[in-house]
């Protein structure tokens, strides 16, 4: 189920004002399965005027991707369901040239390290280890919004 946090007038998938810094306010979809750090995140992406989906899986995920239009995907790399790496392939399948940011804090039997660097090879632009401090989160989503605003789509 996708969750709309902050709704912003949107032509063509893209936010007609800008926010904080100067970065066109946009649509971004997080997929997570932990509820309270998509909460997290979701507020501090509103809280810079963002409008937010909310996917906790990424089933849900790739779906939301089919039926909305999203200019940066967030996704986490371990859930159940389908795991982010196959998330990011599913989503890069679509063929929408939009920015996925492979987000992760690992498991007690391996380094989220090393699928995050995997996670590059099959689509995802940046990565993000957990826990993310709101200056690292909202750094790596300018430049992700702007690399996409200069990408033809």
């Amino acid at each position: 189920m996708i969750t709309h946090l902050r709704p912003c007038s949107t032509e063509k998938g893209t936010a007609q004002y800008l926010g904080k810094a100067g970065i066109k306010l946009s649509r971004i979809l997080v997929v997570d399965d932990d509820k309270a750090f998509c909460q997290y995140i979701a507020t501090m992406l509103s809280n810079h005027g963002h409008e937010v989906g909310l996917a906790f899986d990424g089933l849900e995920g790739v779906k939301a991707f089919k039926h909305h239009q999203f200019d940066l995907v967030l996704v986490d790399i371990f859930m159940p369901e389908m795991e982010g790496i196959e998330t990011i392939k599913e989503l890069r399948k679509l063929g929408k040239l939009v920015p996925i940011v492979a987000v992760s804090g690992g498991t007690s039997s391996c380094s989220c390290v090393d699928y995050l660097e995997i996670s590059k090879k099959f689509g995802a632009f940046r990565t993000l280890q957990k826990p993310v401090g709101i200056h690292e989160l909202m750094s790596v989503v300018r430049e992700c919004l702007y690399l996409n605003s200069r990408s033809p789509h």
